[in-house]
């Protein structure tokens, strides 16, 4: 079996910043970064072609593009980095070679790549890296400080913050490499990436938009390319209905992540119908309208908006004509990055909203940044002082032994103003058919009187178990709501579910 040089990324820090973050995004250039980075990763030339294609449309450069297909070849070797290139090569021919190269690396630090290199692995773990492993294999330490973390990471035209980005998607779309990409996304919190950002980044590994997700029950269609020019990223068109003689045509529109369309009017007005995903509305002069299933828009005659999905979710709605023997549609100017972001990040829905999770595998990690995602409040991940052993039968036999005595470990996360929230969602594995430890110390910790508490629970094949029944015991005060729960092995292909149920529970009546 042969392993690149990341297989010892397992060795880096594990150590990442606490407590509650704020909200936060990939942008629409990072998206496609990270869609790019994907593909290389995993071969698949055809999407990588449109990938690349797509991310110079957003206004990623030549050259920053260059430097992380060069950077794949140590994630995922020599063959897949050079057919990607040779794949941009290409593409870049047909395109006349007119796509702007952007900043190409100023010179390497002075002196020897091994000695700068040791520095910036510190930086980027925040302490020396040593290890067994490297005292019966030094080439190998020698290889990843001298060259990975030397000559690659000391090329100054790409940040560090997007490196990692790079490689978290490569790693995310690769089998067998679980410990490396765990330790990345611990470097890639480092270094300035949010749990939010990173469950879109693995959320784009997994499934780099190749093919768009069933968001409704309403078909999803072809691809809108006959009005392609008048969107930003990609939609699917699909009509759903018919007859002429009722005089009402009906379509489910779906837009992928990040994807609006112009600003325009229609004469006659129109009518949209969340059915999917999250999505955003907005009229000129107005501030923009999140959108979710079940959310009705009339649009007045003359009325000059745009519509589409939020940065990090698919998005569908219905779209009505209304006086179609009349109606006129008049495009007008695209919708720019910064006025999109500037309507889509007006800031949080509800203050009063924790996401509150413990997560071993990354799986309820991963969950909760969609939760997050949906219901834009705060997000705190549970940590221990004393972390669990990485090894799975070990830290089965420490939950059991926890569990069946009742041991509650210390945190070293502090939600530190807990009386602002009114709704706080709480996850957790499935350990042992209960709780895992951690959540149970987070429950007895504070005074959840009048609050609600939703439970989402990941499991490897036992359910709820007895998780939220045993909150409910620890949170007595507080009003339960009913939990998600979500087979881990299902967790990758459930952002929908994920999205639907969060936007739905976070307003429903107890």
């Amino acid at each position: 079996m042969k392993w690149s040089i990341a297989i010892l990324s397992l060795l880096l820090c594990l150590v990442h910043a606490e407590g509650v973050e704020t909200m936060n995004h990939l942008t629409v250039k990072e998206q496609k970064l990270a869609a790019i980075a994907a593909y290389a990763a995993n071969g698949d030339l055809p999407e990588l072609k449109k990938a690349l294609a797509a991310g110079l449309d957003a206004g990623l450069t030549v050259n920053g593009i260059k430097e992380i297909l060069v950077q794949a070849y140590a994630y995922c070797g020599f063959p897949r980095s050079l057919n990607a290139l040779g794949t941009f090569m290409a593409l870049e021919h047909e395109r006349g070679n007119k796509d702007p190269e952007g900043k190409l690396p100023g010179p390497l630090p002075a002196g020897k790549s091994i000695d700068f290199g040791a520095a910036n692995q510190t930086k980027l773990c925040g302490a020396p890296v040593k290890g067994a492993l490297f005292e019966f294999a030094p080439a190998i330490d020698e290889y990843l400080k001298a060259h990975l973390f030397g000559d690659i990471f000391a090329r100054d035209n790409v940040d560090w913050r997007t490196r990692e980005l790079a490689t978290i998607a490569m790693l995310g779309a690769m089998t067998g490499v679980k410990p490396q990409l765990e330790a990345h996304i611990s470097i890639g919190k480092r270094n300035g990436l949010s749990d939010a950002e990173i469950g879109e980044i693995l959320a784009i590994a997994q499934a780099p938009a190749a093919v768009p997700p069933k968001t409704s029950a309403f078909p999803v269609g072809r691809e809108n390319t006959a009005y392609a020019k008048y969107f930003t990223g990609k939609s699917y068109l699909a009509p759903l209905t018919g007859d002429k003689r009722l005089n009402t045509p009906v379509f489910n529109v779906t837009f992928e992540p990040g994807c609006r369309n112009n600003w325009h009017k229609h004469t006659g007005g129109q009518m949209l119908i969340a059915v999917g995903g999250v999505g955003y509305y907005q009229e000129r002069g107005q501030k923009a309208r999140r959108l979710v299933p079940g959310d009705v828009v009339e649009i007045p005659p003359d009325a000059e908006h745009w519509h589409g999905a939020a940065p990090n979710s698919w998005f569908s709605h219905l779209a009505v004509e209304c006086n179609p023997q009349t109606n006129q549609n008049t495009w007008l100017e695209p919708v720019s990055d910064a006025d999109y972001l500037a309507a889509t990040r007006p800031g949080v829905l509800s203050p009063k909203v924790l996401v509150v999770y413990f997560s071993w595998s990354g799986n309820t990690r991963q969950v909760a940044g969609w939760i997050r995602e949906t219901v834009q409040g705060d997000l705190a991940e549970l940590k221990v002082v004393t972390p669990y052993p990485a090894n799975y039968r070990s830290v089965v036999a420490q939950a059991r032994r926890e569990i069946n005595d009742g041991v509650k470990p210390p945190l070293s996360t502090r939600i530190e103003d807990m009386a602002k929230y009114d709704t706080i969602f709480v996850g957790t594995p499935n350990w042992c058919s209960t709780m895992a430890p951690p959540v149970a110390t987070f429950l007895t910790g504070y005074d959840f009187s009048g609050k609600t508490l939703i439970p989402f629970v990941t499991h490897g094949g036992g359910g709820e178990a007895a998780c939220a029944s045993d909150m409910k015991k620890l949170a007595p005060k507080a009003t339960f709501r009913k939990a998600l729960v979500i087979r881990g092995n299902d967790v990758a292909k459930s952002k929908a579910e994920v999205i639907e149920w969060a936007a739905k529970i976070v307003h429903a009546n107890p």
